[in-house]
């Protein structure tokens, strides 16, 4: 191994294409962030869902909402996921075929949240970020919580310990 500093451009990404980080960064972060609500409700209710998946708690807080459980931010959650799992399980085969896994799951959690959600123009966002933004904002009036500021940008900075392990360092 050569610790000289130079990084070697073959390990970068390691199972996901370089040119993909950005969808992934933005799958995995709309993911965590309803994943994040689903546990304040657990905790608020103390529910107990059988696993610390996502599915897991999704299952549990749907049960506890009862008849608001059938609401179709759950559904959507549950398209989020499978849009999430393609990114996240992927077998030695596959590292290369992101856009072939990702499209249809997709475009089909897209397409059902625009059933539900009037889709405008003036949102200057991408199709996926708009439906994660509205499946968020549902989960967040069904489950009865205040937005999460950090989530919503505001006072959105790192801790110093975190900026010297993630962020550039300033030069």
């Amino acid at each position: 191994m050569n610790t000289d500093g130079r990084i070697h451009l073959g390990t970068l990404g390691k199972g996901i294409p370089r040119i993909y980080k950005d969808v992934v960064a933005q799958i995995v972060s709309n993911h965590l962030a309803i994943e994040s609500a689903l546990i304040k409700r657990i905790k608020a209710r103390s529910l107990a869902p059988s696993t610390d998946q996502f599915a897991s708690r999704l299952t549990a807080v749907e049960a506890d909402l009862g008849v608001m459980g059938a609401d179709w931010s759950i559904n959507a959650c549950r398209k989020l996921n499978k849009v999430r799992n393609k990114c996240a399980h992927i077998d030695d085969a596959e590292y290369q075929s992101l856009e072939v896994r990702l499209l249809e799951p997709t475009n089909d959690f897209v397409t059902f949240v625009k059933l539900h959600n009037l889709r405008l123009d003036v949102h200057e966002i991408s199709d996926f970020e708009w439906a994660c933004t509205m499946t968020y904002q549902r989960i967040y009036e069904v489950l009865g919580l205040d937005y999460d500021p950090l989530v919503l940008g505001r006072h959105a900075s790192l801790p110093p310990e975190m900026e010297q392990l993630f962020l550039p360092p300033n030069t």
